[in-house]
């Protein structure tokens, strides 16, 4: 995934609950470097969530809990 993607939160069932508080679409704004987590080695992803109205919600993901769109 890069900057720009349009993704969803997509997680296994036990996260459900939390799925839920997520806007159905958002977009990554940011790719962290994988380098500077201690474990595991891989890039986390900031993503503003699309919200009614003017309110935003930024997270920061692992890429297993996003699911890329077309």
């Amino acid at each position: 995934m890069k900057v720009g993607d349009l993704v969803k939160f997509s997680a296994p069932s036990v996260f459900n609950p939390a799925a839920a508080r997520y806007a159905p679409t958002g977009i990554v704004v940011g790719v962290s470097d994988p380098e500077t987590h201690p474990h595991p080695k891989r890039p986390s992803y900031t993503v503003v969530w699309h919200a009614i109205g003017d309110q935003y919600k930024r997270t920061t993901e692992w890429g297993c809990y996003l699911e890329k769109l077309a």
